[in-house]
């Protein structure tokens, strides 16, 4: 049986199991706490007043993320520097991207994500987690059909290109966004990307 980490910050070298609620660890010894938060995060601060970032992105998740997290931590710490990444490459190629919601550079980076995702955990995770994060009430359809559209290109993206970097995704998904293959919303209507 393999070890489980749960945080790089986790300073127990090996965990055989792991709950939401509890903890066994390889000597046998059991600690139970009320919520472990995200990969085994207790504190929700770290310095003073200044909130964990883990805990920051446990907060934002939908019950469904989460729910695949409790089912398979030890992709949380990538899931994090995979929406780390996604940002900061975002505001890199749209450094003026308007509203940054709906629009070419939100396709860029559900893309983008979706196709580091798609490297990282394969098609069929990265595609639960796409449709996890989507599964929220109040979510506008029209934006759901946008997210999960340029979702499915970035999984297709990195699973048609497992040789190429991270810039080389990176770049193939700006041109896609480029040449209207991915979609945003325009004026209330679902349209083709493009600039």
């Amino acid at each position: 049986m393999g070890c489980l980490k749960l945080s790089y910050y986790q300073t127990e070298s090996c965990l055989p199991e792991a709950s939401p609620l509890r903890i066994s660890y390889v000597n046998g010894e059991v600690r139970e706490e009320k919520e472990y938060g995200f990969l085994g995060v207790v504190n929700q601060q770290t310095n003073g007043n200044e909130p964990n970032h883990e805990w920051q992105h446990w907060q934002n998740l939908t019950p469904d993320e989460k729910a695949i997290l409790f089912r398979a931590p030890s992709i949380g710490q990538m899931l994090i520097s995979n929406h780390d990444l996604a940002f900061k490459k975002t505001r890199e190629l749209f450094p003026n991207p308007g509203t940054g919601h709906n629009d070419n550079a939100d396709a860029f980076r559900h893309a983008f994500f979706n196709a580091l995702n798609a490297r990282y955990f394969g098609a069929k995770l990265a595609n639960e987690l796409g449709m996890a994060h989507e599964n929220w009430p109040g979510n506008p359809q029209i934006e759901m059909r946008m997210d999960m559209n340029n979702n499915k290109f970035g999984h297709a993206t990195a699973i048609a290109n497992p040789n190429a970097s991270i810039d080389q995704i990176a770049t193939l998904i700006y041109m896609s966004v480029k040449t209207g293959q991915l979609l945003r919303i325009n004026n209330g209507s679902l349209g083709p990307t493009g600039f």
